[in-house]
This record gives structure tokens, sequence and C-alpha cells, in this order.
């Protein structure tokens, strides 16, 4: 009989659900939340059937993504009878990381438009794409960090009864 710590498959649940639960907060993220959101429809000029940013025109920004996160964590936080403070500490926490994102979707931006130049070229530069593949990690990286970072911060937040009722609830959205 193997224990969950044994099986690679179940040992990452853990963090995946408290990673999925902190995006939540965040945002909806994995949910159409706000950071992810944002993310991705900057760095890719708006999705949706017809270009906008979940039924906005016009690229998105660090307000209207901060309110569209606030948004998604107040009805997170409700599930899990968060008090006042406590959402206004996951707001903070949530504008902190738009703020942090937004500068790494400029730069995603810039080197998205630097690779169709590169490609649309008469000859393939393989090493400046390589170079750009370089920082386009470093970018995940760096977004991943504030993300994370985010994550456990509001996560301390919440008492441990909310985090495991956040938790519970998350998991009936993932069945």
């Amino acid at each position: 009989m193997t224990t969950d710590n044994a099986n690679p498959r179940r040992r990452g649940t853990s963090m995946r659900t408290w990673m999925l639960a902190g995006a939540i907060a965040l945002g909806g993220a994995l949910a159409g939340g706000a950071v992810t959101a944002a993310a991705t429809a900057y760095a890719h000029g708006g999705f949706g059937k017809h270009g906008g940013w979940h039924g906005h025109h016009g690229e998105p920004n660090a307000e209207r993504a901060k309110a569209h996160a606030a948004e998604k964590a107040e009805w997170v936080l409700g599930r899990v009878d968060a008090s006042d403070e406590q959402k206004e500490r996951v707001v903070a926490i949530i504008n902190r990381a738009v703020d942090g994102m937004m500068p790494l979707l400029t730069q995603h931006r810039e080197h998205h438009a630097s690779i169709v130049q590169l490609l649309s070229g008469d000859a393939i530069d393989k090493d400046a794409l390589e170079r750009l593949r370089k920082a386009e990690v470093a970018l995940l990286d760096s977004g991943s960090q504030v993300l994370t970072q985010a994550i456990a911060e509001a996560a301390a937040v919440l008492t441990a009864a909310q985090r495991k009722e956040l938790h519970q609830a998350i998991a009936k959205f993932r069945h």
C-alpha cells in the first residue's frame, strides 16, 4: 500500500490545491480571475469571441485588473466568512501583486513583438530567438515569484479554519 507522499501524482495535490486557492483569492486565476486574465489578455491583446477582455473593450490595465480581482476575492472570501479587515488586507495584497505583474506583462508583449519580427524576416536569427526564450523564462519565473508571494501573504491573512474551508470549497470545483 502506498502513502500519499509515495505517490507522485498525489504528492503535489495539496500544493496545487493551495496554489489554486491562492490564485482564486487573488482574483480567481484558473477560473477567469483578474491577475491571470490580465496577464493573458494584456499579453495577447485580449481574448474571447470578440477579442475583448472578459467583455471589456480595449487594453486591460492595472486599475481594471485590481477591480476585477477585488470582486473575485470578495466572492471567494465571502465563502469563508472573512472579516472586513481580512478582505481589505487581501485586496491590498492583490493590488501589490497586480502592480508587480504589469511591468512583466509589458516586457512579455515587447518580447512577443520581437519574436514575431524575428520570425517574419528573411533569415531566422536563432541566437536572438534563444535570448528571447531565456528572457521569457526569466519573466515567467519573476511572475511566479510575485504570485507565490501574494498567495502566501493572502493565505496568512486567513485563519487555519478558513484555509481548510477554502480548500474544501475548491476541492468541490475540481471534481
